[in-house]
């Protein structure tokens, strides 16, 4: 336990758990406070005292546990809880939320009644949200996979590529996630992952798969440090390395034994020359 505890910053984990939250609700509180006014409806008015204890005991569980700085830095140690975050608070809050809602509704006189209260709770979702076709880039594809063409591209050369039957890669890193969609037998340096990994440094794996901040192996990629490229490479048995074209590599990686083999519209894909000795 001692361990466990012996790096405990409470006050940077509280930080942590208000920027997480932040994060996952695009900057506004506004489930948080529907939550809260949802728990004191059902604490004024509900007479069932099942259903009362129920969601008292979800509040219990978000103070306790999802907010808790400690329980989160116990929690950090085994699971790389910034990317699971958004799951363990939804959980116990949306339940609340969905069945006052519901309540409401049945309180309609009539069927008339409880339509128009049902169509004023969804425009009030529809317009504190956001339009998901507004908020994110759309980009046109012409595969099946239904990918960006430069992530499918990617997949198939290293794929068909028949110098190394291993293949390991470094693949620009919203791109991870999506090739092993493709094929999933192309191992990457880092992708989605459960488990909250340290690499040799002793720096941890993203903290969240979006933005994946203070992760030096992503940095010094996107710097186009070719040293820190190759000495990777080499360390961690990688045969594949993919750049966008946007980067500008501080050497060229021809110089340091990787040749390019293929070149799409926003990717070069580079190759580790076999050692034949």
């Amino acid at each position: 336990m001692k361990e466990l505890m012996e790096d405990l910053n409470f006050e940077t984990l509280k930080e942590r758990i208000q920027t997480l939250f932040y994060y996952f609700n695009d900057g506004v509180m506004f489930s948080f406070i529907v939550f809260l006014l949802s728990v004191q409806y059902i604490w004024f008015t509900e007479e069932n005292k099942k259903i009362k204890d129920l969601f008292f005991w979800y509040i219990i569980i978000i103070f306790l546990i999802i907010w808790n700085p400690i329980c989160i830095y116990i929690l950090g140690k085994f699971i790389n809880f910034s990317s699971l975050y958004r799951v363990y608070y939804m959980l116990p809050m949306y339940p609340v939320i969905a069945y006052v809602f519901t309540k409401i509704v049945e309180k309609g006189k009539n069927i008339i009644q409880k339509i128009l209260v049902m169509f004023v709770f969804i425009a009030f979702i529809c317009v504190s949200g956001r339009n998901v076709f507004d908020a994110f880039p759309v980009y046109k594809v012409g595969n099946l996979y239904q990918l960006p063409d430069d992530t499918v591209f990617v997949a198939e050369i290293i794929y068909n590529d028949n110098t190394y039957k291993n293949k390991k890669a470094i693949v620009p890193y919203g791109m991870s996630s999506q090739i092993q969609q493709i094929y999933p037998s192309i191992e990457l340096l880092y992708t989605r992952r459960v488990s909250n990994l340290l690499d040799v440094n002793g720096n941890p794996s993203p903290n969240d798969t979006d933005a994946p901040i203070g992760y030096e192996p992503i940095e010094k990629i996107n710097e186009g440090d070719t040293i820190y490229i190759v000495e990777l490479c080499e360390r961690e048995n990688i045969n594949y390395v993919v750049f966008s074209k946007s980067i500008t590599l501080q050497d060229s990686m021809e110089n340091h034994g990787f040749e390019i083999i293929a070149s799409g519209e926003g990717v070069d894909i580079y190759r580790k020359i076999p050692n034949n000795d």
